[in-house]
């Protein structure tokens, strides 16, 4: 039975999975976003969000205690300059998995990119817009635009001008 048994083992022993956990953190951490299954992104989430969070201390040390889970000098460097500020009045949620709706060809794992939230303002998003008032089919619209917000605003007048 799995009573009380939390995490996911990922097909790898004990090292393997430490490892896999401080080389995804680290590369999350330095570059804002990382694309990977979605299982390893699920996985290192809560791990990173425990980082961001007990950096924010600022303290010699939660340094040292993200020095040992960490490992790597750099990332920790940008996780206290950089990261850590810019999330001091946020209490949570500072990372996001958002799945690609790509399936890999070499083993068929479905993709995600994890990225700090604060990494977001670039990235166009995809907005799906629906009439929610329906004549008959052949006036229905449904539009599909991928843009950023003020776009999308546009788009919406131009919808309810048409109706």
């Amino acid at each position: 039975m799995r009573h009380r048994i939390v995490g996911k083992k990922l097909s790898r022993d004990k090292d393997h999975r430490a490892a896999l956990l401080k080389n995804l953190a680290s590369a999350l951490i330095l570059n804002g976003r990382i694309e990977t299954s979605v299982v390893k992104a699920k996985f290192v989430q809560p791990f990173v969000e425990k980082l961001i969070t007990k950096a924010k201390d600022n303290s010699y040390a939660s340094l040292r205690l993200l020095r040992s889970r960490l490992g790597n000098e750099e990332a920790l460097r940008k996780l206290f300059t950089e990261i850590a500020p810019e999330f001091k009045e946020r209490n949570g949620g500072y990372t996001r998995v958002r799945k690609l709706g790509i399936i890999r060809k070499g083993d068929n794992s479905e993709l995600a990119m994890i990225e700090l939230v604060s990494n977001t303002k670039d990235i166009p998003e995809v907005k799906e817009i629906k009439e929610t008032k329906q004549v008959s089919k052949s006036k229905a619209k449904k539009v599909v635009q991928v843009s950023t917000p003020e776009v999308l605003t546009e788009e919406v007048t131009q919808v309810k001008e048409e109706k």
